[in-house]
């Protein structure tokens, strides 16, 4: 229903009992109605924003010619426009805090899940070096006693050079897993092009191979 051009009193009376029937006092209960009537004419759903919207609109195209219902129902129409408006509002806001708080959940959940993968890969690095200390320090110590065991060097010379090797290999395996195991900090203070050539992820805080 929109606003109608009479050209007679008896089509003024008609526009004005329309509007009056249809948006009056018992507006709320008539717009059940007719949304109902609507979806089961379509065959559609038709959601709640939707359908106060066009209800909003018709109501702020209404126009009433008679005296009596300009005085009687122009303030129920008032009135109904701004129940809707009031209803719109607070659905906007409802549905923008939604949003808001779905973003915030989103990134949280985001960072928390990196945090975590993070965390374990960093427990997973960490207990490789550690194994390679311990057994290479292991290694080492049993070594240094075998050769200083009853002057085994001076009985049997030949053992010096594979036990020199063995130490010295088995000293960088050591030297290496301790810089291994050392945190790689991701320096975040960096200007944008520094940042798009660094081979960096930020959220992991790890930094890429080459």
């Amino acid at each position: 229903m929109g606003a109608k051009t009479v050209k007679s009193i008896p089509d003024a009376l008609l526009s004005d009992a329309t509007y009056a029937v249809a948006f009056g006092e018992k507006y709320s209960d008539w717009t059940v109605l007719n949304k109902l009537e609507q979806e089961l004419l379509t065959g559609k759903k038709i959601k709640s924003k939707q359908w106060q919207t066009q209800q909003l609109e018709q109501l702020l195209h209404i126009k009433f010619y008679t005296p009596y219902a300009k005085l009687h129902y122009a303030p129920l129409i008032a009135q109904n426009i701004i129940n809707l408006k009031n209803k719109l509002d607070k659905e906007e806001k409802a549905n923008s805090i939604k949003t808001k708080n779905g973003d915030e959940r989103g990134a949280q959940t985001f960072f928390r899940a990196n945090y975590r993968n993070h965390i374990n890969l960093s427990a997973i690095a960490d207990n490789k070096a550690n194994i390679m200390i311990s057994v290479n320090s292991i290694l080492i110590s049993i070594l240094i006693t075998i050769l200083t065991w009853r002057n085994i060097t001076e009985v049997n010379p030949k053992v010096i050079l594979p036990a020199v090797i063995f130490l010295l290999t088995g000293l960088a395996s050591l030297s290496f897993a301790i810089l291994s195991a050392r945190p790689k900090i991701t320096n975040v203070n960096k200007g944008l092009e520094d940042l798009e050539k660094s081979n960096r992820i930020l959220c992991f805080l790890v930094v890429l191979p080459q």
